[in-house]
């Protein structure tokens, strides 16, 4: 998934953006990716199955990657790269569902139709207004959640230390607790209004 706010200040890699102001935020449905680097991205696709072969964590994650989702607007997406955040922290973001329609009950059942998740996503949207949290993680620590190597978590549940062990509770949100939400997740805050397809608007 990808976010496009716009109004965002700061140079730009290519000349020809020099003066643009939107920030990409390039979001996936896995908290880490199957390769660390640009060059090790390079090296995979030159031979992708002896690269696996010979990297047992980025076939590990090409496995977990390939999860089945109820529904595009169900998941929750990770951006897995870490975006300056001020001159002196790091953050990823994070996309949470916050409410949509129920499914299509007399939809084919994903198992036997390839085009399942299109057709899902424009019966939901269809159906009502759609809305998602958009959080951010701070980094805490630097061993445990490296900038450049992009295979590895940065975990989401931490402990306050002297408290025995007990976290701060994920914060609830405008919508209210969610059901089967981690306890501990610091340094989870909402940053911004959830974003929302209007309602009756018919995809196309």
């Amino acid at each position: 998934m990808g976010i496009k706010p716009f109004g965002v200040p700061g140079p730009k890699l290519t000349e020809q953006e020099s003066r643009a102001d939107p920030q990409d935020l390039v979001l996936q449905n896995q908290d880490n990716f199957f390769v660390d680097t640009a060059r090790d991205m390079c090296e995979f696709q030159q031979d992708p199955l002896a690269y696996r072969r010979d990297h047992p964590v980025t076939h590990r994650i090409l496995r977990e990657i390939r999860k089945p989702e109820e529904s595009v607007l169900t998941a929750s997406y990770w951006g897995v790269l870490p975006y300056a955040f001020g001159t002196d922290r790091h953050v990823k973001y994070k996309l949470v569902p916050a409410g949509c329609a129920q499914g299509d009950p007399h939809a084919t059942p994903a198992a036997e139709n390839p085009s399942f998740l299109r057709g899902d996503l424009q019966y939901r949207l269809a159906a009502d207004e759609v809305a998602f949290d958009l959080l951010l993680q701070f980094r805490t620590d630097p061993d445990s959640m490296p900038l450049d190597r992009a295979t590895v978590r940065w975990g989401e549940i931490a402990e306050r230390p002297g408290e025995g062990g007990e976290a701060d509770p994920a914060p609830a949100g405008r919508h209210g607790p969610r059901p089967g939400g981690l306890r501990g997740q610091l340094h989870l805050q909402p940053l911004a209004q959830p974003a929302r397809a209007p309602t009756g608007r018919q995809p196309r």
